[in-house]
């Protein structure tokens, strides 16, 4: 019995000695982590504080600029925004820069601490937590393909899944597309900052806050299309000028890449949400807005105007955007500004919004210089010489309203 207890004191004695050895490294890595909260938070407030102030600028200069109204007065305002708008994106490349720093210090402090306790179940192919089984063959899938586990998720990842299903859209695509783009259930968390609103149909639009980053903004319009798994263009009435390109990884890919390409849109939808406009991400993978101000009111021509993600509905001076924008989606038709108002027309929103997508390639392809000469060139063409202009045909003129 001596020897029994002796044996017992030895090794509380030993497990006391691993648990104070724990504690104490836990707390050194606590205060690195809470140094890089610190060193975050203090480079964030800086970066906002130079925001403001170019804000401020953009709003001076907008309420001053002389000939505002005319050709030439917008041109140069236009450049003035363009020279504005490399700034901003400089500033938020450096955020994100340092943030990516910061996060890297942050998961190897993660990698440190020290850990105990049972491992939880819930792995690919294996049982959730308490005995329950994945709830569909596509939870199932992505689970076998190790990019789930744990208890089975909610919220948007969970309506990720249902919208797939309801469509037809096979497992194997929703696994790819989650293993090429990361997709995680928190990858659907921008959204939940976010209002969302719903077409007749019930697809999801996704109204911007004011204040949130172009990349925020980036990431929000890609998981739009991400979450809704299809734009319904296909079943839209009427002859469509082309066939419905499925719901894929691949299609993912390419929305992401046409993105990239038209990255500074992000930045120009920043801009213009801080001065009044406002905009929502749509089931195809772009923005649209509408403009708060007089400034933003110029971007926008006949029934509206794509320039780079963004499509401008054509709505002047209105007093409430946003309000203006849950008012077109919920009709599923297009609106634009007759006689002064705002009226809706007979033009279904899925063919207007494929229609402006098919532009937004366009731009992407050609780059911002490359497409507005190209453009400007052409209408002038058909000025002239008459016909049809071959940017709005390759966008499809049925669906655009054109014919």
């Amino acid at each position: 019995m001596p020897d029994e207890m002796g044996a017992f004191a030895d090794a509380a004695r030993e497990r006391e000695t691993v648990l104070v050895q724990r504690l104490a490294t836990s707390v050194e890595l606590d205060r690195s982590f809470a140094g890089i909260l610190r060193g975050a938070h203090q480079y964030n407030l800086q970066s906002r504080g130079r925001l403001d102030a170019l804000e401020a600028e953009i709003r001076q200069a907008a309420a001053v600029w002389p000939a505002l109204d005319t050709p030439a007065g917008a041109r140069q305002f236009q450049a003035y925004l363009t020279g504005k708008t490399r700034e901003i994106h400089k500033i938020v490349a450096d955020a994100a820069a340092d943030g990516q720093q910061r996060a890297s210090q942050v998961q190897a402090l993660t990698g440190r601490y020290p850990l105990g306790g049972m491992k939880r179940g819930g792995g690919p192919g294996e049982p959730l937590p308490g005995g329950d089984e994945p709830v569909s063959e596509y939870e199932q899938a992505l689970r076998d393909a190790g990019l789930l586990s744990g208890p089975s998720p909610g919220g948007y990842y969970k309506q990720w899944l249902e919208n797939a299903e309801r469509r037809g859209v096979p497992p194997e695509e929703i696994v790819d597309i989650a293993r090429q783009q990361h997709i995680t259930p928190d990858s659907f968390s921008v959204l939940e900052k976010m209002e969302g609103v719903k077409d007749p149909d019930g697809k999801s639009f996704f109204l911007i806050p004011k204040g949130t980053s172009p990349a925020e903004m980036r990431k929000a319009t890609l998981m739009t299309y991400i979450l809704n798994a299809g734009t319904d263009y296909g079943a839209a009435p009427g002859t469509k000028d082309f066939k419905e390109t499925p719901y894929s990884a691949a299609e993912v890919n390419r929305i992401a890449n046409r993105q990239r390409a038209n990255d500074g849109s992000y930045v120009n939808a920043w801009a213009m949400n801080q001065t009044g406009g406002r905009f929502v991400t749509t089931p195809n993978g772009m923005l649209m807005g509408l403009g708060g101000s007089r400034v933003a009111d110029q971007f926008s021509q006949q029934g509206g105007t794509t320039y780079g993600d963004i499509f401008m509905v054509n709505i002047d001076h209105s007093a409430d955007p946003a309000q203006q924008l849950r008012q077109i989606v919920g009709s599923g038709h297009s609106w634009y500004d007759v006689g002064g108002q705002p009226a809706e027309i007979g033009l279904d929103l899925d063919r207007v919004l494929h229609h402006e997508e098919r532009h937004s390639q366009q731009w992407a392809r050609l780059g911002t210089d490359g497409m507005t000469a190209a453009y400007l060139a052409e209408a002038a063409r058909v000025k002239i010489f008459g016909g049809t202009n071959w940017f709005e045909k390759d966008a499809g003129l049925r669906d655009g309203g054109y014919e």
